[in-house]
């Protein structure tokens, strides 16, 4: 089990501090020690993360959806290679711009400063 006052600091971190390196700081460091969260650790922290994901900084989003993947308690987690889309679906891979590192669906190409976008 995680410190509790520990553990607190870092949801107060992830959830209102001004400094976006420490938010994505917070959320790597609740990622790392899930495998040691109780279970209300591991409820409260993984609500706080999936809050995160809607930060509007990208290092603080991509550490949320890093730490996120490692929340596996009590799901039949399938490996990609061996998933199946359904319904003529098919399977989509999370994927960031080689040029700045924003996530995909967050890379606005009107709004991309960087000359050699993939996206414009």
């Amino acid at each position: 089990m995680v410190d509790a006052t520990k553990f607190d600091n870092w949801l107060q971190h992830l959830s209102r501090n001004s400094d976006a390196a420490v938010r994505a700081k917070a959320a790597y460091l609740i990622g790392k020690a899930v495998e040691d969260l109780d279970s209300h650790q591991y409820q409260d922290a993984s609500q706080a993360l999936q809050k995160a994901m809607n930060d509007q900084d990208p290092t603080v989003l991509m550490a949320a959806m890093n730490a996120l993947s490692q929340f596996t308690r009590g799901s039949d987690q399938v490996q990609l290679e061996d998933a199946e889309p359904q319904k003529g679906g098919r399977l989509v891979a999370a994927t960031v711009c080689s040029v700045c590192g924003k996530p995909e669906a967050l890379a606005d190409p009107d709004d991309c400063p960087q000359p050699n976008c993939p996206y414009k």
